[in-house]
């Protein structure tokens, strides 16, 4: 969708602007449709971080210590067995949204 991003005051979520011609954007339109793509990759990236800490949870039957460096081995390999299903899975919607942020930052400075 080609659309440009705008964010209601309070609203953390992205919804489709009002159509607008392409060469009417404006600096704030294109600002803020970086920002929602930026936003919505970080809240993949924190799911594929809430489904790998999930999975390393399924494996212990006692408590996970929230301080990584003292899981043993049980708890780390579904967690990056978890990671590379979730990269795989999402690496090209990701992939796409950082690339539509950067594209839209560089129309920005060009602007």
């Amino acid at each position: 969708m080609d659309a440009v991003f705008s964010r209601d005051e309070g609203d953390t979520t992205c919804v489709p602007a009002p159509s607008v011609p392409r060469f009417v954007l404006d600096r704030t339109a294109i600002a803020t449709g970086a920002a929602c793509r930026r936003a919505r990759a970080k809240e993949i990236e924190a799911a594929m971080h809430h489904a790998c800490e999930r999975a390393a949870l399924r494996s212990r039957s006692c408590w996970l210590s929230p301080d990584r460096r003292s899981w043993d081995r049980r708890a780390w390999d579904p967690y990056v067995a978890e990671a590379v299903r979730q990269a795989h899975a999402r690496a090209s919607e990701l992939e796409s949204l950082r690339r539509e942020a950067a594209q839209l930052d560089r129309l920005l400075r060009a602007a």
